[in-house]
């Protein structure tokens, strides 16, 4: 009936075959598409990685020194009436130079004031524990204004080796 006349049945589509069927490109006129050039992006991102490795500085870390805080400088009431709290002992260093042996150690308190060295400092210290200096004794520790921080830890780790625990920093003094 309809086949004979050239009409189509209803609901029949004409087979398409090797036809191109255009697409829909929303918002692209010309049927041009975009698509990005990922080789030239991870050449410009490993150029930049390779540039940063080489330029970046790499610090070893700062060292990491085990100190205990402080106890108080604050002593309990003495045992006797007559016996007076001491006083902590002030040791002073000055950087004289950049080289590790460029210091020098000035002390108040009983000890003797010639010490020129950290081991001098300690026997010092290890030989006056217990006659002119408490086992609790107490100790400030002041740097100068532009002192190297390895002597101050120096003197730090001196009084530590003698057995003395009550170690405190004075601020270094303003230039």
């Amino acid at each position: 009936m309809g086949e004979a006349s050239g009409q189509q049945p209803i609901g029949v589509r004409p087979a398409l075959i090797g036809v191109p069927i255009p697409r829909r490109n929303r918002g692209f006129k010309g049927g041009r598409s975009i698509t990005l050039a990922m080789a030239p992006m991870i050449d410009i991102v490993f150029l930049l990685l390779m540039y940063f490795l080489i330029v970046g500085e790499f610090l070893p870390p700062e060292g990491l020194f085990e100190i205990d805080l402080p106890k108080p400088l604050d002593r309990p009431a003495p045992v006797s009436a007559l016996t007076l709290p001491q006083p902590p002992v002030r040791l002073e260093v000055a950087s004289t130079g950049d080289g590790p042996k460029d210091y020098s150690i000035s002390m108040t308190g009983p000890l003797p004031r010639d010490v020129t060295s950290y081991d001098q400092l300690f026997r010092a210290l290890d030989a006056s524990r217990g006659r002119l200096l408490a086992s609790d004794q107490a100790f400030i520790i002041a740097p100068a204004a532009d002192t190297r921080w390895e002597h101050t830890l120096g003197v730090f780790n001196s009084v530590l080796r003698a057995g003395f625990e009550r170690v405190r920093f004075a601020p270094p003094a303003s230039p």
